[in-house]
């Protein structure tokens, strides 16, 4: 089964946003900036506290970093495809940041700062993770990938008014998955979301899945990891 492009609305990511920020805008460069910072401060994040920082230093290094260095410095208008993924550029420029210690005074001046919810999120899912920093980091970086491809999806069905399909995969296969609980009944499932029986509902969940896999395989190309396959990401959904 083809799928149409799923990038037709999400035009601006990974290396995209990097074009971003060479924007002549100021409100370009500054929306390229956010979702950058967005999509990889858990990743950074996760690096750090595996390093040994402590929560509240952490917190402060990683709006520092992205301050100072990924805005700052430039870090990612000078990246270039053709060297690397930005994967490898972050991972190696978070190290060298962590060692260059008297950045960390700069931190009480970033401007953008994380949700206290979103840091506690990121800290129950460190909680289970390995304790090497490297793996930390990569663990996180692939999430961050599979987190905005889930926000994706979901905005791409409830626009194409077919939330009902987003909610039976919701309620089905995403949230057990995430909270590891059983999933109701396929059949109950269906009934609740409107299907016609259960081997419409299960079409329906295929439907989601797929589109959710493009999603994916989409932002790994464009970040350089195209080698990466989304479903060894998206595991057992």
């Amino acid at each position: 089964m083809s799928l149409d492009h799923t990038g037709a609305r999400f035009q601006t990511t990974n290396w995209s946003l990097v074009e971003g920020l060479r924007a002549e805008d100021p409100a370009a460069r500054a929306a390229a900036a956010d979702e950058l910072a967005r999509i990889y401060w858990p990743a950074v994040y996760a690096y750090l506290r595996r390093s040994g920082v402590r929560r509240e230093a952490a917190q402060e290094a990683t709006q520092a970093f992205f301050a100072t260095v990924v805005l700052g410095r430039g870090l990612m208008e000078r990246a270039d495809p053709s060297k690397g993924s930005l994967r490898s550029l972050v991972r190696a420029a978070v190290k060298r940041f962590q060692i260059d210690e008297h950045r960390a005074q700069l931190s009480r001046a970033a401007d953008r700062t994380f949700h206290l919810s979103a840091v506690e999120r990121e800290e129950s899912l460190l909680g289970a993770a390995d304790g090497n920093p490297d793996a930390a980091f990569e663990r996180r970086w692939a999430l961050a990938h599979v987190d905005e491809a889930i926000r994706r999806c979901r905005e791409h069905f409830e626009g194409k008014g077919m939330a009902d399909h987003w909610r039976l995969f919701e309620l089905r296969v995403l949230s057990p998955a995430l909270g590891a609980t059983q999933p109701p009944p396929l059949a109950e499932a269906a009934v609740q979301t409107g299907c016609r029986d259960a081997a419409d509902g299960a079409q329906r969940i295929q439907t989601v899945k797929r589109r959710l896999e493009a999603f994916l395989g989409e932002l790994l190309e464009r970040a350089g990891e195209a080698d990466t396959r989304p479903a060894s990401l998206l595991g057992a959904l």
